[in-house]
């Protein structure tokens, strides 16, 4: 008598439950698991009183920001300021610029 082994190709292999059927049910699962905690992810946090309070200051404050940053950027590129009231300008340009990206960061967080 001969016995003849099988090699595990994938192709005229017997299904993976007839080989190991913890793997298959293991794997069956898997999914399962996956699609319950994309729900659970899905759902956004709902924003305490405090949040929202915040978040209505910081679109105000990006408003505000936005329109000194566009006046800035008029007096800067208009070439009328002096060699002081210049440097003055670009260093509040550059600490502008800051308070802008924090408070656009925040309220990303706070808004999503």
């Amino acid at each position: 008598m001969r016995c003849s082994l099988l090699l595990d190709t994938g192709e005229d292999a017997p299904s993976a439950s007839l080989r190991d059927p913890v793997r298959a049910n293991a794997s069956a699962d898997a999914p399962a698991a996956d699609k319950s905690s994309a729900k659970v992810q899905a759902k956004p946090r709902k924003l305490t009183w405090k949040e929202t309070q915040e978040l209505k200051a910081l679109e105000a404050r990006l408003e505000a920001l936005g329109a000194e940053k566009e006046a800035l950027e008029a007096q800067l590129s208009g070439g009328e300021l002096s060699g002081e009231a210049l440097q003055a300008a670009s260093v509040r340009y550059g600490t502008l610029q800051e308070e802008l990206d924090a408070a656009e960061m925040r309220w990303l967080e706070l808004s999503v």
